[in-house]
C-alpha cells in the first residue's frame, strides 16, 4: 500500500544556486527511481539554524512531499548521509489530517499569490453597483464574510506556521541527538586508542624485559663457559706438576742408581 511522505532537506549555504538545484534534482531522481508520485515541492530558502552544524550558523531548507511504496526511504537517507553538501535531513510519513493540511496550506498559498489587478477590477465592479438599500445589506453581509474568512485563514496561517516550526525542532532534535551520539561514539573510540597505546607500552615494556632476561641468560651461560674452561685448565696444570714431579722422582731414583753402580 502507498503511503505519503514528506522529506525536509538542510543543504550547506556554500553552495551555488545551480549547486543546489542539482543537489535536488538528483534526489528527486532518486525519489521517482523507486517508483515514487512526486506529490509537491517547495523552497524554504536560507534560514538561521537552531545551533551550529559544521561550524555553519545557516542553512538552505528544501522540502519535498512524495507518494509511494516507502522502500525507497532507506536507499534515500543513506545517500543523503553520505552527501557531504546536506547538513541534516528528516524524513516524515504523513496520515492524512497531515495530508489534509498540506492541501489546504498550498490552496491558502495559491490564493495569496493572486494577481493584484484581478483584485483592483473586482473593487471597481464593486464600486459600480448601485448602491440601494438590498445592495447595502449584501455588502454588508459580504464583509462580514470577508472578516470571518481572513480571521479564518489567519488562524490556518498561524497553524501552518506553527506546523512547520513542530517540524523544524523535531528536525533540530533528532540532530542534536545525532550529535549527542557521535560525540558518545568518539569519546569511546578515543578511550579505546587509550587503551590500546597502553596495551602497546606494556607490551614494549615486556619485550624490553624478556631481552634484558635473554641478554642475562647469555651472560650467564658464557660465565659458566668461561668458568668451565678455567676448572679444565687447572685440572691440565695439576696433571702437568704431577708429571714434573715423577719426572723428577725418576731423575733422583737414576742418579742414586749410578751412583750406587759407582
Amino acid at each position: 500500500m502507498n503511503s505519503q511522505y514528506e522529506i525536509v532537506l538542510i543543504m550547506t549555504p556554500v553552495l551555488s544556486e545551480q549547486q543546489r538545484k542539482d543537489a535536488v534534482k538528483g534526489y528527486i531522481k532518486i525519489i521517482k527511481g523507486g517508483s515514487c508520485e512526486i506529490v509537491h515541492e517547495e523552497n524554504w530558502g536560507l534560514k538561521k539554524l537552531a545551533y551550529p552544524i559544521q561550524k555553519k550558523s545557516t542553512g538552505y531548507y528544501y522540502c519535498v512531499e512524495f507518494k509511494g511504496s516507502g522502500q525507497i526511504i532507506s536507499t534515500l537517507e543513506l545517500t543523503l548521509k553520505r552527501d557531504e553538501k546536506i547538513l541534516r535531513f528528516l524524513t516524515v510519513k504523513l496520515d492524512k489530517h497531515a495530508i489534509a493540511f498540506n492541501i489546504k496550506d498550498r490552496e491558502k498559498a495559491k490564493v495569496k499569490k493572486e494577481s493584484p489587478k484581478e483584485e483592483e477590477v473586482k473593487a471597481e465592479v464593486t464600486e459600480a453597483v448601485v448602491d440601494t438599500p438590498k445592495a447595502a445589506d449584501e455588502r454588508k453581509k459580504g464583509d462580514v464574510q470577508d472578516k470571518e474568512s481572513n480571521a479564518t485563514k489567519s488562524e490556518e496561517d498561524t497553524k501552518a506556521d506553527d506546523s512547520k516550526k513542530d517540524k523544524e525542532l523535531v528536525a533540530e532534535e533528532e540532530t542534536t541527538a545525532d550529535d549527542s551520539k557521535k560525540d558518545k561514539e568518539l569519546v569511546a573510540e578515543e578511550e579505546t586508542t587509550a587503551d590500546d597505546s597502553k596495551k602497546d607500552k606494556e607490551l614494549v615494556a615486556e619485550e624490553e624485559t624478556t631481552a634484558d632476561d635473554s641478554k642475562k641468560d647469555k651472560e650467564l651461560v658464557a660465565e659458566e663457559e668461561t668458568t668451565a674452561d678455567d676448572s679444565k685448565k687447572d685440572k691440565e696444570l695439576v696433571a702437568e706438576e704431577e708429571t714434573t714431579a715423577d719426572d723428577s722422582k725418576k731423575d733422583k731414583e737414576l742418579v742414586a742408581e749410578e751412583e750406587t753402580t759407582a
